[in-house]
């Protein structure tokens, strides 16, 4: 039987990476090409949960892997570029959460409790190199920010910026020195520069 699902968002997580100073991470296997994802993720509102897929290194076939419980309502969801961690937005509870992520099954586990993002977080941005993360809120016409603890993943609020009315979708350019809030209530695009220290966002 199939079952209808109301899916909102799908990320792709990427192998984690060795590091130095004992870096907490995984080598992708040699059989898999340099940068594949290794697994997917796809929020279902409806189910308030995660459906999670392994992805085929060199087809990129998709093979269910589980399910894991999401909160209530999850609206959009984005892996760290590490693949190690994983966060969902809340639409209706106004909340961002942090997941784990197994390197070797792509199970999930909870960070801590939610994190409170605006009003109707829609959209979700995180920074090239995994310390920041940015909220578009629909309803309260800001985009929060988040730094990222590099070691477990979990967020510190850091404040919100103003940005159009009804801000719908968040980006930041490949650099992570910009980022694009579109904005649906006011029919244009809020730009940013993104402090590289802080994560702070200045308007341009």
């Amino acid at each position: 039987m199939v079952r209808s699902l109301l899916l909102s968002a799908l990320a792709l997580a990427l192998p984690a990476c060795g590091g130095g100073g004992g870096g907490g991470g995984v080598v992708a296997p040699a059989s898999a090409p340099l940068g594949a994802p290794r697994f997917a993720y796809v929020a279902d509102q409806s189910g308030n949960s995660l459906s999670i897929f392994t992805v085929d290194p060199a087809s990129g076939v998709l093979a269910p892997a589980g399910i894991a419980p999401a909160g209530e309502a999850p609206s959009f969801v984005v892996a760290a570029p590490s693949g190690r961690f994983l966060y969902v937005a809340h639409r209706d509870s106004g909340s961002v959460s942090a997941f784990s992520i197994d390197a070797e099954t792509g199970a999930l586990n909870q960070l801590g409790a939610p994190a409170a993002a605006g009003d109707a977080p829609q959209s979700l941005a995180v920074d090239p190199t995994g310390r920041f993360l940015y909220a578009a809120s629909s309803d309260s016409g800001g985009v929060s920010r988040f730094t990222i603890d590099p070691a477990t993943g979990e967020l510190e609020s850091a404040g919100v910026t103003a940005a159009g009315l009804n801000p719908l979708g968040v980006a930041l350019d490949p650099s992570g020195r910009f980022l694009y809030a579109a904005n649906a209530g006011s029919s244009n695009i809020s730009i940013f520069a993104v402090d590289q220290a802080t994560g702070d966002l200045a308007p341009l």
